[in-house]
């Protein structure tokens, strides 16, 4: 669940930042 949960950070992570 805590890799999933990291998995989505990173793509929030990545939107944010285009």
């Amino acid at each position: 669940m805590a890799r999933f949960i990291g998995l989505i950070v990173e793509f929030v992570c990545c939107f944010t930042e285009l």
